[in-house]
């Protein structure tokens, strides 16, 4: 399988509801900031121990802040897990050697012993940096060009910050931009861009956050439609569109085929918010004998943004910075991206969208522009599950390889596994 989907086991850490949190104005403040471009994920109930076999996503980038404790960031594509990305640092932990190797595709910094990390592929396509400070963290991860793949994309754009201003205020903001969306050339989307920015003042309770969801250029089957949160409808949603015939047509055909598709928005967590813009439900198998039937979750353009903890911890920092006259550092923060069509391709970041035709109500109703080369497909809404669950093997091998080489250093040491 392509790069369209990375696998990430253990993703979901990164982007959950935090845990609750005393909202007084004691205690720092820890500010999250968490962007991916595409997460899957396979849910088989009664399966296995656990409901969820797979989380999937990418690229992926989180920036944390704690008011007492520094900045830390991180960027990949396609990221692992925790599990394999830590596992050369609990083998030299627990055996006393050296890990054979690291992932390579995954920067992250700390602030203090790292303040700066990137990477990036032989053909540039694929860049990644993380910059943090005492106050500030910022990472990005950049994937121009078309990736293949039963959801494809022409290019993404995840940038996160989190930052303490002079001022004190904290601001943790998220900005996931994906474009190009080929579903099996069924369902198409020119881009979807979600973005979430969480603030909070020194003195106040709880910090305020504000999120948007564009989604531009839908179609299905070559049909231009609208998106709601209740599935596909008729351009601007008018109940009376001529395209109430083609519709029902559509909407029977991805019943029939186990598919569907709606947008997601916004959901409140403690501290702030989570929000996605294009969710893919289908329902399918795992492909040998036996396998009951699950549900494969497709969420397109992730971001979260909150803050937790006591705003009180600011306002000490504004004023230990007064008393001794000094300016803190800091990095520059994510300021998000022009989405308007003039995107300057030389950045690596490609144009696949006809912007145009935007009713009113906000639902978009034109096809983007089709990459050169494209596929289309309009026999069949069925969704390739064995395809997409290619990646899901190939990290499982990487994973059990992982796991080998500790256990064989771990008993090297003469310690039981």
């Amino acid at each position: 399988m392509g790069a369209g989907v990375a696998a990430t086991v253990g993703l979901a850490a990164l982007m959950v509801t935090p845990a609750q949190a005393d909202d007084s104005s004691s205690g720092a403040a820890v500010g999250t900031a968490s962007a991916s471009g595409v997460r899957t994920s396979y849910d088989f109930p009664g399966f296995l121990v656990v409901d969820t076999l797979y989380d999937a996503g990418g690229p992926i980038a989180q920036s944390v802040v704690n008011s007492s404790g520094g900045g830390s960031s991180f960027a990949s594509f396609p990221y692992p897990g925790d599990t394999i990305v830590n596992a050369p640092a609990l083998a030299n932990v627990g055996t006393g050697q050296a890990f054979p190797f690291t992932y390579p595709l995954y920067v992250v910094t700390d602030g203090n012993l790292t303040p700066k990390a990137s990477a990036k592929d032989a053909t540039g396509s694929l860049v990644l940096d993380a910059e943090s400070a005492a106050r500030s963290a910022t990472s990005k991860a950049r994937l121009a060009g078309p990736t293949a793949g039963v959801i494809a994309t022409s290019g993404s754009l995840q940038e996160t910050s989190v930052l303490i201003g002079e001022d004190g205020v904290m601001t943790s903001i998220a900005d996931s931009i994906t474009r190009g969306i080929d579903v099996d050339g069924v369902l198409k989307i020119g881009e979807v861009h979600v973005r979430t920015v969480s603030v909070l003042k020194p003195g106040d309770k709880a910090p305020t956050t504000t999120s948007t969801t564009e989604v531009t250029g839908v179609s299905v089957a070559g049909q231009p439609v609208g998106l709601t949160r209740d599935g596909i409808a008729a351009p601007g949603g008018s109940q009376g569109s001529p395209y109430a015939a083609v519709l029902a047509a559509l909407n029977k055909s991805l019943s029939d085929g186990g598919i569907s598709v709606a947008l997601v928005g916004d959901r409140e967590v403690n501290g702030g918010t989570s929000n996605a813009g294009v969710e893919i439900l289908q329902k399918g198998k795992l492909p040998f004998a036996g396998s009951p039937e699950g549900v494969a979750r497709t969420l397109i353009g992730n971001a979260s943004s909150f803050i937790l903890g006591g705003s009180g911890s600011l306002l000490n920092l504004v004023t230990a910075d007064n008393n001794a006259g000094t300016d803190a550092g800091a990095v520059t923060p994510a300021t998000g991206t022009d989405t308007t069509g003039a995107v300057d391709t030389a950045a690596g970041f490609p144009i696949a969208v006809d912007a145009a035709g935007i009713t009113p109500s906000g639902v978009p109703t034109v096809n983007f522009v089709p990459q050169a080369g494209a596929r289309t497909t309009t026999t069949s809404l069925a969704l390739d599950l064995d395809d997409q669950l290619k990646f899901f093997y190939l990290v499982i091998a990487v994973g059990a390889g992982v796991a080998a080489l500790t256990s064989l250093l771990w008993r090297a040491k003469g310690g039981r596994v």
